[in-house]
């Protein structure tokens, strides 16, 4: 089997097998729903940044011939919020505020690590949380749908940091 064969087949079978769906795949990676499905297929091949941004969005390292033949499992990185935010928006860079009912589904993260990406990417000045003013007035499934600092704070949605 030539090299490319093994890294689409590589690719093919960690899609298949990561639990995302290609909606959550396709806004990690900015890759079409319509180019996924035809990858996934057989019909379509992938350029190398294309096959790049999609091996890190699945958790996988592609590395050159010399050091290694196929793709290998690597830390899976935290999924670009900011990027999400503005697939989601096309106001997001204006200002426009992202739910977090509406961002947590394509970050395809449990609600821990949503969370804590959540309040990094706040600490780090990327996004600008907004506090709910009243979640004692909200009952405890609602309240599971905000992001929480571990406090005494609940966040219903963030804003890109203008510039």
């Amino acid at each position: 089997m030539s090299d490319g064969n093994q890294l689409t087949a590589a690719l093919q079978d960690a899609i298949q097998s990561s639990g995302m769906s290609r909606y959550q795949i396709a806004a990690l990676t900015g890759i079409s729903q319509g180019v996924l499905s035809r990858f996934v297929s057989g019909q379509r091949d992938l350029q190398l940044t294309t096959a790049g941004k999609l091996a890190a969005a699945l958790g996988l390292e592609l590395r050159s011939r010399k050091r290694q033949r196929a793709a290998a499992p690597a830390q899976p990185p935290d999924p670009d919020i900011v990027q999400i935010m503005r697939w989601l928006d096309s106001g997001a860079d204006r200002g426009a505020l992202i739910t977090f009912r509406k961002l947590r589904k394509p970050a395809g993260l449990s609600k821990q690590q949503f969370d804590e990406l959540l309040l990094r990417l706040s600490r780090q000045r990327k996004l600008v949380l907004h506090r709910h003013d009243f979640p004692h007035s909200l009952d405890a499934a609602e309240r599971d749908q905000l992001v929480h600092d571990g406090d005494d704070s609940y966040f219903v949605g963030a804003t890109l940091r203008m510039k």
